[in-house]
């Protein structure tokens, strides 16, 4: 079985991205859609998620401002997310297929 890497996305950076400051939201809401994004991420095939790459911190903060009150751009970001996800899917770099 070929060694994964699973991503432990920093909430933090997550936050600013979302242009969040208060902790409110982390636990409850914040933490599982990063869980969710992530888990999407391998249904799809994108096994290999290093916590550094900027393309999986990237595909992570679309799908949570797809899925946290952007109601305005959630469609955008949604959209956004499909496209890197499918993109990543493909690349041997994060479907061990290149391995």
């Amino acid at each position: 079985m070929s060694d994964t890497k699973a991503a432990s996305i920093d909430i933090a950076k997550v936050k600013t991205n979302l242009r969040i400051s208060s902790n409110v939201f982390d636990e409850a809401e914040i933490q599982p859609l990063i869980d969710a994004a992530l888990a999407e991420l391998r249904r799809r095939g994108v096994i290999n998620q290093p916590a550094e790459d900027p393309l999986i911190f990237r595909a992570v903060v679309f799908y949570c401002k797809a899925h946290f009150g952007f109601d305005k751009d959630g469609t955008r970001y949604e959209a956004a997310f499909e496209k890197l996800a499918d993109a990543l899917a493909l690349s041997g770099d994060y479907n061990n297929n290149g391995t």
